[in-house]
């Protein structure tokens, strides 16, 4: 079993993006931005103004567009903060070991997966998905 510091490291080192980028890649064509079909965000636990954006992995700063620009939209902070009191994991019990959690275009949360389910992402992906 792969203790929570190894996931928090794997999790900060791109490990885990760099895994899941392949499967994204699977099912978006190869002409399109990067998020084209499957929009992935980052809510970091650290407040707002400790929020380091540019360490974070690629596929949370995917280069859109006709000019290829950082789309900067994609790396938020949960802590509560001057603009709102609530903090993600505590509003929607969510664990402090981090999470995915896939949600649909109609906001339906259809999946929520430990970080070291690389393995049944790419199951979920795969059920819903065709290839590219």
């Amino acid at each position: 079993m792969v203790s929570i510091a190894e996931l928090v490291a794997r999790w900060q080192s791109g490990e885990w993006a760099s895994a899941v980028t392949p499967l994204i890649a699977r099912v978006t064509p190869a002409d399109a931005d990067a998020d084209a079909v499957i929009d992935a965000k980052v809510i970091y636990q650290e407040s707002f103004d400790e929020v380091e954006q540019l360490p974070s992995p690629e596929l949370f700063l995917p280069k859109t567009g006709p000019l290829g620009l950082i789309d900067w939209e994609k790396v938020y902070s949960a802590a509560p903060n001057a603009w709102c009191r609530t903090d993600i994991f505590d509003e929607c019990e969510l664990s402090r070991d981090g999470v995915v959690v896939v949600v649909r275009p109609d906001q339906y949360v259809d999946a929520v997966l430990p970080l070291d389910g690389v393995a049944a992402l790419e199951s979920f992906l795969d059920g819903v998905f065709l290839p590219a």
